[in-house]
């Protein structure tokens, strides 16, 4: 079990005690919810008091209860796909969902991480809940693939996680829900779930040059390993160190659970 920050949360008055960046995200995003606001806000302050807020390329909280509020990137709150916003894809007439606890849609991130990071520091960390669809089965699915290049997180709630470059690395057992982290640095995989590392190894290969879809595998344009699971913070970034993990699962973890969808 994932523990909490200390009495790091602060109530905040009104928007000149907003940080700046967080600030703008939620003016972009339209998101009106005090109590959100204020959250999302703690989350801004804290990934900063990390020193990881430099080191996160993209990423998407879900929260507000509609897709508009929820597709901006934090980093660059712009509505177009240059700036990562994302962008529902065709689900094939199954039923999904967007509510103020996260989102089941498979979604293009329109980030191409061949471009934006390199092979020697890479990384995603994914956070979902317990909600899914048994059509579909219970998977968790993030990344791209092609021949030969792919950046690939799949897990499923009865006991196999796999993080692949082209070789891969894969976990014991971790659990189908909470905060997973999977990256390379230097050619050193590594796999967290919760702040804790569930295993490490050598991956090799070359990063995609597709897209990163949420929900679903890009593979060459087309979704596969459709998965059925809640998704909740997301975040694309450079390969953190064990300490910086940790950290950074903690902040969400308490982000989190200060939203009330903490179900891990």
């Amino acid at each position: 079990m994932i523990r909490t920050l200390n009495a790091r949360k602060t109530v905040y008055q009104d928007s000149f005690d907003f940080d700046p960046d967080a600030l703008l995200y939620l003016t972009n995003s339209g998101i009106t919810n005090n109590d959100i606001r204020l959250n999302v806000n703690t989350f801004f302050l804290d990934i900063k008091a990390a020193g990881l807020y430099d080191k996160i390329k993209a990423g998407w909280l879900h929260s507000g209860d509609t897709y508009d509020k929820q597709k901006l990137n934090i980093k660059n709150p712009i509505d177009s796909d240059s700036a990562y916003r994302l962008t529902n894809l065709n689900t094939g007439g199954i039923s999904r969902f967007t509510d103020v606890n996260g989102t089941t849609e498979i979604q293009d991130t329109h980030f191409n991480m061949d471009n934006e990071l390199d092979v020697s520091s890479c990384g995603a960390t994914i956070t979902s809940g317990g909600q899914f669809f048994s059509s579909e089965g219970s998977r968790i699915a993030f990344g791209a693939i092609q021949p030969s290049k792919r950046f690939s997180i799949i897990i499923t709630t009865g006991s196999i996680g796999v993080f692949r470059i082209s070789s891969q690395i894969v976990p014991t057992q971790p659990n189908g829900s909470g905060i997973f982290t999977a990256q390379s640095l230097s050619s050193l995989g590594t796999f967290f779930r919760d702040g804790v590392k569930l295993t490490s190894g050598t991956v090799t290969g070359d990063l995609p040059t597709f897209n990163c879809y949420l929900n679903a595998l890009n593979n060459q344009g087309v979704a596969s390993n459709v998965d059925a699971r809640r998704l909740q913070t997301c975040l694309i970034h450079e390969a953190l160190t064990d300490a910086e993990t940790v950290d950074l699962h903690l902040i969400i973890d308490t982000f989190e659970a200060s939203l009330n969808r903490k179900t891990w």
